[in-house]
C-alpha cells in the first residue's frame, strides 16, 4: 500500500549515460541491472521505464577505469563484458567526460505523448583529482554504495574502505534524517562487518 501514497511527477523515465571513450576506458553501473534498456530504446517511448516520486530522488552511480588504466580483475567476478560498439552517433562533446540524458513523461501522459528530453555533460575540467575533494553529497552515495557492496558479497568489494565509510557516516550524521539513520544502521552492524 506504501505505493498508494506517493505522487507520482514523471512517468516512465530513463536515463542514459555516454562516457567519452578517450576518457574512460571501462566503467560499471552499481545496481538497476534489472531495469537496463538497449541503447537504442532510450528514445522509443512505447518502451517503459521508471516512475518518479515527488520529493524522491534518483542516483545512478558507476565506477569507472579512466583511460590509460586496466580493469582490476576480482576473484568470483564476472568476465568483464566488452559490448558490441555502440552504433549511434556520439552526442557528447569530445572536451566532455560524460553527457547524460533524461526522457520522461509527464504523469497525465498517454502512451503516444512524446517524452520530453532534457541532457547535461561533464567537461573533463571539473573532475576533482581526489576523494576527499569530491562534493559531500556524492562522497555519502559512494558510502552507501559501498557498504551495500560490502553487505551483498560482491566480487567488487573493498573493505578496505570501511573506515571511509565510517567517516562519512559520522561526518555527514548531522545533515539530514537520511544520513542520521544511514550512520545509526553502520554503527548497529559494524560489529559484524
Amino acid at each position: 500500500k506504501i505505493l498508494s501514497t506517493i505522487t507520482h511527477v514523471a512517468n516512465d523515465m530513463k536515463l542514459q549515460v555516454e562516457f567519452n571513450p578517450s576518457k574512460v576506458l571501462a566503467y560499471r553501473l552499481l545496481g538497476y541491472e534489472d531495469r537496463a534498456i538497449a541503447d537504442t530504446n532510450f528514445r522509443n517511448d512505447a518502451i517503459d521505464a521508471g516512475e518518479v516520486g515527488a520529493g524522491h530522488r534518483v542516483t545512478a552511480l558507476y565506477e569507472m577505469v579512466l583511460a590509460g588504466g586496466s580493469v582490476p580483475m576480482s576473484a568470483g567476478a564476472p568476465v568483464a563484458d566488452d559490448g558490441a560498439p555502440s552504433t549511434l552517433p556520439r552526442e557528447g562533446g569530445l572536451d566532455d567526460f560524460v553527457l547524460v540524458k533524461v526522457r520522461y513523461k509527464s504523469v497525465d501522459a498517454i502512451d503516444t505523448t512524446p517524452a520530453t528530453e532534457i541532457a547535461g555533460s561533464l567537461p573533463t575540467a571539473l573532475l576533482t583529482e581526489s576523494f576527499q575533494a569530491a562534493d559531500p553529497d556524492l562522497q555519502w552515495a559512494t558510502a552507501v554504495a559501498a557498504l551495500a557492496e560490502i553487505l551483498k558479497g560482491s566480487p567488487y568489494a573493498d573493505r578496505t574502505f570501511l573506515p571511509t565509510i565510517k567517516a562519512i557516516a559520522t561526518a555527514q550524521a548531522g545533515l539530514d534524517a537520511d544520513r542520521a539513520e544511514f550512520g545509526t544502521l553502520l554503527a548497529n552492524i559494524a560489529a559484524k562487518l
